[in-house]
């Protein structure tokens, strides 16, 4: 039988490496004793939180991008996105929040989100698990894409899995009628500012769309009428339906009827929802969604 002492350097090693977790566990823990009285010396201010995430939905350019919608049954879903429960978290103060992955397997990772409110101690956890695959769309219909090898694109499905997880976690944390009230603020700030300049919204509209292989036929086929006799409240409704599909909460397919004809433009909807669209402006003269 052989000598089962560790030799001097691979015990020293061992030895080294049981430091340095010891002083990193010790100085994580120091980090949040620290975060957690500043956050009693510092309170919030639960009015002027509420004051600035008002404000901060009445600015056409943050209401954009900040509500989704999709239709369910005979029901319309609606809900603050991403980049709301961001905002909401930073004017509320003294929030953290992030994911960390639990599981990398060969077939399916698994990830968890949390958000914790520094003031009260309340922690929120939502745990995620996914394929390594997107939905992609070819010439001849839609297919599920391994990324187990595509480094940048299970990255960016890992992110994108995880956002949703941390928003869920971070509304748990903000008063419920503060949401409720800045996503009212919100479809007045897009109804105003489509009632101002229809013309030009109809045109975002159909640009911010058409990133996401969503024709203008699709999008006439849901309004049941021309996108030009397009209300305010149906180019809000649009924008909001966008924000969805854009974040992942839901397909275009979810928006279309059942009973629609088989043929119809399919291969502008199957997996559309899951490409990400470009984030820079649009060209003639309209301006396209940004993400």
């Amino acid at each position: 039988m052989g000598n089962l002492t560790p030799l001097p350097q691979e015990a020293e090693s061992a030895g080294t490496e049981l430091a340095v977790n010891i002083n990193e566990r010790a100085a994580r823990v120091a980090e949040i004793q620290a975060s957690i009285i500043v956050a009693k010396r510092f309170p919030r201010n639960e009015d002027e939180s509420y004051r600035k995430l008002i404000r901060a939905c009445a600015r056409p350019t943050f209401a954009e991008e900040v509500r989704y919608e999709y239709p369910r049954s005979k029901e319309k879903v609606t809900g603050p996105s991403v980049r709301f429960a961001r905002e909401a978290a930073r004017v509320w103060g003294n929030i953290e929040s992030g994911i960390e992955i639990l599981e990398d397997g060969e077939d399916y990772v698994v990830i968890r989100a949390w958000a914790w409110d520094k003031e009260t101690n309340s922690r929120v956890f939502a745990d995620d698990k996914f394929r390594k695959a997107v939905l992609r769309k070819s010439g001849d219909g839609s297919y599920w894409k391994d990324v187990r090898d595509d480094e940048r694109e299970l990255r960016e499905l890992v992110n994108r899995r995880g956002a949703i997880c941390v928003r869920n976690c971070i509304l748990q944390l903000i008063p419920p009628d503060f949401v409720e009230d800045a996503m009212g603020q919100v479809y007045k700030t897009l109804s105003d500012k489509a009632a101002k300049d229809p013309d030009a919204e109809r045109k975002a509209i159909v640009l911010g769309f058409s990133q996401l292989n969503i024709s203008v036929e699709d999008l006439e086929r849901y309004l049941t009428h021309p996108v030009a006799q397009c209300s305010p409240a149906e180019i809000a409704g649009l924008r909001s339906i966008y924000v969805s599909i854009r974040d992942g909460n839901s397909k275009w397919t979810d928006c279309v009827a059942p009973s629609e004809p088989a043929g119809a433009s399919t291969s502008n909807q199957v997996g559309a929802a899951i490409r990400k669209p470009k984030t820079n402006g649009g060209t003639d003269g309209g301006q396209a969604f940004t993400g």
